[in-house]
């Protein structure tokens, strides 16, 4: 039993195949033979030669455990994990004195000393270790679609060495590796180098596919051949930036806006066509070998040892050095950078032909037959592995095209999430603190729905979020709620948004940020468990569309960010919450419009440090601030200063007034000299009814109607009439 789950453990871990630490006695001598295609495993063959007698029999010496723990300096945890495959379940029930031999002095069957032993202490520790073992938990295979070789059927065995074969075959075709000389080996271990094992991963890329009463789906297997990059030494820079949420939308949005179609591609072997690694980087071959591209025979023996030349699947760094080689060829098709991971095609009278987003080896991308040529050469440089169009997924994104628009679901994802097992009694008290394994439960539930409501459900945003601010401490009825919340996300698995065609034009659409706030309406819990406060809750829509809504002509509408989050300030009054909400939609559609406007014109310094550019960009989109809050209207209208007691509320405030009091062409407006607020201004802010507000949805519970309507019928209508905050002297 022991055996079996620490083998599961190393696999759930990436602990798998872990070879010891290199020792003197380990390393090849210059005269020694070696091949990088029969060599063995030099600790094997160390651990067999201390086994012999000198009669040449295997010894069966008791293992001392005290000896054993002297050894590795006190620490029991060590001598578990050294001993624990070793070691049966019958091991277990036999009692200390048996595992440590006769260590301990005694008389007439009876311990000397009246002292507890430090055996039964031992032993303590011992079972509590082993039952933490035992209790450590492994990603599900049917949900994470991983296999283990040495468990599957002889028909899955022999399509898996096909697979490893097939990616061996890729590690050749761009020179990933090169097989050192015995001498080259020698050298590097000797300078106190160090080999950095590798292991195969095998997955089913269609287990996520499979549900329970669902259709069948074929298995899909696919071997990655990856290093143990969490053993590798050294401090680099390992960020991969990918692309924002913002960003693909901002994709689908001007693939719906102009007729584009959609394409996804996925860039096969990725890794490996990146850039040249720069350090030296010895790797030792997975116990179970290479095979050759055919599947058959061993291309590379257990042990064998090979220098990678290529960023390494596994390696700290490979990400990054696949993502510098992606960006730089991108940015050689013609393509600028608009932000880390986006990218565009524009032309100098400023048409643009083209948007692109990556996200590590996936590439989504829309345009015109210049952009598709510029795609065309990219593909070239890189191969991708497939190419589809208009249907497809895209990092959790199943996408659906039809005839008026493109939709964006997860309904997947979802359906495979099993609820939280609620321990105890049924009539256990609603206000009872929940076990380590249930909050455990929890977190993984709120951790997959918020997952999903980040890419294409706005509607579970604020549950989500008032149920994680209770996970760090929660009771009974959180529990409950979190599995009532997970019930009614599963029925609307359909659930998501739309990107209508041809709506309206990409190049001229305005931005509306729709803001709102409950004012002390949620109550956090800290790490202890006790309530730290009234906390209000802020939530925002950021919209792309035609118009600024009225009661006679709505708006066409794309979605392109929404969010829900608890304010941490703990606010004085309903206008601080609706400020700092606010604040928090005009700095997001400040920015997206800056990368729309980059999109066409490259950002330049003309020696003022940008200014002029960021003026430039200010002017070129006008931006719709909407909230229900009336006193924040009537303040940014006023002409005075006003009388705010709260010094932090009044220079948020004094900040938001020199937005919409900004003039075209100027850097920041300036209310106390002005005459009015401008009307050829760019940024506007508006008040709508709360029976209006979108993101009312996102501040409290509530039915998910009024989000539903927006993010499926793309339509933002008002029943009353919104009314602009404006400022004249003398009014």
């Amino acid at each position: 039993m022991i055996q079996e789950e620490e083998q599961k453990e190393r696999e759930g871990e990436g602990l798998a195949e872990q070879p010891p630490e290199v020792r003197p006695e380990d390393i090849p001598i210059a005269d020694e033979e070696y091949s990088p295609t029969s060599a063995g495993r030099p600790e094997d063959e160390a651990e067999d030669a201390e086994k012999k007698e000198p009669g040449g029999e295997t010894a069966s010496r008791p293992f001392n455990l005290l000896e054993a723990i002297s050894r590795a300096g006190g620490n029991q945890m060590d001598v578990g994990r050294s001993r624990a495959r070793h070691m049966t379940s019958t091991a277990v029930d036999r009692s200390m004195e048996e595992l440590l031999g006769d260590e301990r002095e005694t008389d007439r069957g009876r311990e000397r000393s009246r002292s507890p032993p430090e055996v039964h202490l031992l032993k303590k520790e011992f079972h509590a270790f082993m039952a933490k073992r035992a209790g450590k938990k492994k990603a599900d295979p049917e949900v994470s679609g991983e296999l283990n070789y040495a468990r599957e059927s002889e028909e899955v065995q022999r399509a898996l060495d096909e697979t490893r074969g097939k990616e061996w075959s890729n590690w050749l075709k761009y020179r990933a590796t090169r097989i050192p000389e015995a001498e080259e080996v020698n050298k590097i271990l000797s300078k106190g180098g160090r080999a950095i094992p590798m292991k195969w991963v095998e997955l089913d890329k269609n287990a996520k596919l499979r549900t329970e009463g669902g259709p069948t789906v074929e298995r899909k297997l696919k071997s990655r051949l990856v290093l143990r990059g969490d053993l590798e030494p050294g401090d680099f820079r390992v960020d991969c930036p990918t692309t924002s949420a913002v960003g693909t939308h901002l994709v689908f949005s001007f693939a719906a806006c102009e007729g584009h179609q959609l394409f996804a591609g996925d860039i096969t072997a990725a890794f490996l066509q990146g850039a040249p690694i720069k350090r030296e980087l010895l790797m030792k071959v997975p116990s179970t070998g290479i095979p050759n591209v055919d599947g058959k025979g061993f291309a590379l023996q257990p042990g064998s040892y090979l220098i990678a030349r290529m960023s390494i699947y596994g390696s700290r760094d490979a990400p990054r050095g696949f993502w510098m080689a992606l960006r730089e060829e991108i940015i050689r098709q013609g393509m600028r950078e608009v932000e880390p991971a986006l990218y565009s095609l524009s032309s100098q009278d400023g048409k643009l032909h083209g948007l692109a987003a990556t996200h590590v080896d996936d590439v989504l991308w829309a345009g015109d037959e210049v952009m598709q040529a510029a795609m065309k050469r990219l593909q070239e440089r890189f191969t991708f592995g497939t190419v589809e169009v208009d249907d497809f997924r895209f990092c959790g994104r199943k996408v659906d095209s039809t005839e008026e628009y493109y939709q964006i679901t997860a309904p997947e994802i979802l359906t495979k999430v099993k609820p939280i097992r609620i321990e105890g009694p049924r009539n256990r008290s609603p206000v009872e603190a929940a076990s380590d394994e249930e909050q455990s439960q929890m977190r993984a539930v709120l951790g997959s729905i918020g997952y999903v409501a980040r890419l294409c459900r706005p509607e579970l945003s604020y549950r989500c979020s008032a149920l994680q601010g209770k996970q760090s401490k929660p009771t009974q009825q959180d529990l409950v709620a979190t599995n009532k919340f997970l019930a009614a996300a599963q029925r609307t698995t359909g659930n998501g948004i739309r990107f209508f065609k041809k709506t309206f034009s990409f190049d001229s659409a305005v931005l509306l940020s729709v803001t709102d706030a409950s004012h002390a309406a949620e109550l956090g819990v800290s790490a202890v468990g006790k309530a730290s406060g009234h906390k209000s809750q802020a939530g925002r829509f950021l919209l792309l569309g035609d118009r600024m809504p009225t009661v006679d002509e709505p708006a066409k509408i794309h979605v392109l960010e929404w969010s829900s989050h608890t304010i941490k300030r703990v606010c004085r009054s309903t206008l601080q919450a609706e400020v700092l909400s606010s604040m928090d939609g005009s700095e997001s559609g400040q920015y997206v419009r800056n990368l729309l406007y980059s999109m066409v014109h490259p950002k330049e310094d003309v020696g003022d440090r940008g200014r002029a550019w960021k003026v430039w960009a200010a002017d070129s989109r006008v931006l719709h601030w909407l909230t229900d809050c009336r006193s924040f209207t009537e303040y940014m209208s006023s002409g005075g200063q006003g009388v705010v007691s709260d010094k932090r509320l009044a220079i948020d405030l004094t900040a938001l007034r020199q937005d919409i009091w900004r003039m075209c062409g100027s850097e920041f407006g300036e209310p106390s000299v002005q005459d009015n607020i401008p009307e050829d201004g760019t940024d506007k802010l508006w008040w709508i009814c709360t029976r209006d507000m979108i993101a009312d949805a996102l501040t409290k519970s509530m039915v998910w109607d009024a989000i539903i309507k927006v993010t499926t019928t793309g339509i933002f209508e008002l029943s009353v009439k919104p009314i602009q905050a404006t400022y004249h002297t003398g009014s």
